[in-house]
């Protein structure tokens, strides 16, 4: 770590060091991208099963209804929009754990090059069920509490000036919640090693979710950058480690 910096600055320059480092790697690109095929995937999967779902509905609802008519035009249209907005959803919420054996991957890559032996690799179930209990746990335990903010603001209006940016920290919190499983997964942290690793490291962890809000700001960017994220956290979680010896 530079000496120089607050552990927040160390945190928020991460995910773009780890995209400068990640651009400068060809050869980890292939990892990297795993998150955006499989979310591509994912997307033509369940819009078409969920398109084919909305027809076979309006034919049980409106038998004589048609594509020919403007209200039946309408009605198809209305329900393919609803099926692909729903599956874009899943297809985000699903492609990061369901990446969990790449994104591991990818973090092993970058504990390499930083002299860090390699270690023992987890099946792919168990990565993908780790990914996923994490994210359950961070999403169960930050959802509702962002949630109860916005209902406060919404009675409350004044309380803005407090709740906005609780629920900027919280949001912030989740991100760099998700992007560090896969260092700590590494490391075979469960979830109480890692709530006592953002206790002691949270400044940092707080700088990391920031950045990664401003780099994934772009709608869909998340699939697209998350290996830099990944890349930036391994980095992070790998200099906290030495700077506590």
């Amino acid at each position: 770590m530079n000496p120089r910096r607050s552990p927040f600055v160390e945190g928020l320059v991460a995910p773009w060091e780890g995209l400068f480092w990640l651009v400068r790697r060809p050869q980890a690109w292939g990892l990297a991208l795993v998150p955006t095929a499989i979310g591509l995937v994912l997307l033509v999967v369940l819009s078409a099963a969920g398109i084919g779902a909305v027809e076979h509905l309006l034919r049980d609802l409106h038998p004589g209804t048609s594509t020919s008519g403007l209200l039946g035009l309408l009605a198809h249209l209305v329900g393919w929009l609803v099926a692909i907005a729903l599956a874009l959803v899943l297809a985000l919420a699903l492609a990061q754990p369901l990446s969990g054996t790449a994104l591991e991957a990818l973090a092993g890559q970058r504990e390499q090059e930083l002299g860090i032996a390699k270690r023992p690799e987890s099946s792919a179930a168990a990565s993908i069920f780790r990914s996923l209990r994490v994210t359950v746990f961070g999403l169960v335990c930050t959802l509702p509490l962002i949630v109860a903010l916005a209902v406060l603001t919404l009675f409350f209006p004044a309380a803005a000036v407090v709740t906005v940016p609780l629920k900027l920290v919280l949001t912030c919190t989740m991100l760099a919640w998700d992007i560090v499983d896969y260092p700590l997964s590494l490391r075979s942290a469960g979830v109480r090693a890692r709530l006592a690793w953002f206790g002691a490291h949270f400044p940092a962890a707080l700088g990391m979710g920031v950045g990664l809000a401003v780099m994934f700001c772009i709608p869909g960017a998340q699939l697209v950058l998350i290996g830099a994220g990944v890349a930036g956290a391994t980095k992070l979680v790998t200099d906290l480690e030495a700077a506590h010896r």
